[in-house]
């Protein structure tokens, strides 16, 4: 299979989950009224407004239908293109896609346009890892527990962007258990996605433990800096916040 066919599936397996969400979601439009107050339009001919100002659920449910609305236009646009041989697909995170959307859209909170599966996850009962924690030291700024000065910066940079995360939580890889540092859900797919930062090289025994870790999860299918993100000290030394974020932004949030 060649580039080209590649990228074609990926974007026709896009397309299927995006139409198999947009089943669930109302129709219509949100306009915002007098620069406050949140209207549904409807999709029909009649164009009624109803006022959702105070309807929560309803506007997260239209904020979250525009932004795989216009995801789905692109992934066809360039679904479309790579058939054609005509361009070279560009691809928007859905950052810029919310970017791009009216304003009435752009003034919500990022958790408006999130994957319907994530509160849950949020919300729902995890195993902690109780290896040592007398070393859990440093509190980041949303309040979870981490063992070293460079987990805190990812935490913090991770809670800036709003990204859901589990710290040290365990996960079942077929019959082993593994604590990865951070479980990340991807607001806006839903996908899993593991981070390990491998700071502590210098111990015994501690990059034969790594590379056993590391074993487990590509023998299950983990593919690297897809779902699984990796990261060293040195990763962190230098322009650290320009590295995390490109993390961010570059893997974790696209679509």
């Amino acid at each position: 299979m060649n580039d080209i066919e590649t990228k074609l599936k990926a974007y026709n397996n896009k397309l299927k989950k995006i139409d198999e969400e947009l089943k669930d979601l109302p129709l219509g439009l949100l306009v915002k009224r007098n620069n406050f107050y949140y209207q549904l339009v409807k999709s029909d001919s009649s164009r009624s407004e109803t006022g959702i100002t105070k309807n929560e659920p309803r506007i997260r449910e239209l904020a979250r239908q525009k932004l795989l609305l216009s995801n789905k236009k692109q992934f066809a646009q360039a679904t479309k293109a790579l058939e054609q041989a005509t361009a070279k697909a560009t691809i928007l995170s859905p950052i810029e896609l919310i970017k791009s959307l009216p304003k009435a859209y752009q003034d919500l909170p990022p958790s408006y346009f999130y994957h319907s599966s994530v509160q849950e996850w949020v919300e729902a009962q995890y195993v902690k890892n109780t290896y040592k924690t007398d070393e859990l030291r440093f509190r980041s700024n949303g309040g979870t527990m981490v063992r070293s000065k460079s987990e805190l910066m990812i935490a913090n940079k991770l809670e800036e962007y709003g990204i859901p995360y589990r710290y040290d939580a365990g996960m079942r890889f077929g019959d082993v258990v593994k604590y990865p540092d951070f479980t990340i859900k991807n607001p806006y797919t839903g996908e899993i996605i593991i981070w390990e930062h491998f700071g502590a090289l210098h111990l015994e025994g501690y990059e034969t433990a790594m590379n056993e870790k590391m074993e487990v999860y590509l023998n299950h299918g983990l593919i690297p800096f897809k779902n699984l993100i990796y990261t060293f000290e040195f990763d962190l030394k230098s322009n650290k916040q320009d590295r995390l974020k490109s993390i961010i932004e570059n893997i974790i949030l696209k679509t």
